[in-house]
């Protein structure tokens, strides 16, 4: 889980107005996996909710 918020935090800090679609598809193509997207959304939650 947390390797999930480390890689949505990395793609954010190069683009920061991603899709969250789009950000699922380049997470889990960097990771090299499909992630969960029950995972991923609450890892995404966490992380934008940390941003504010």
């Amino acid at each position: 889980m947390s390797n999930i918020k480390k890689v949505i935090k990395q793609a954010l800090k190069q683009k920061s107005n991603f899709a969250v679609g789009e950000l699922y598809v380049n997470v889990s193509a960097f990771m090299g996996e499909k992630i969960d997207m029950k995972e991923f959304v609450k890892a995404y939650n966490e992380v934008k909710n940390g941003q504010q």
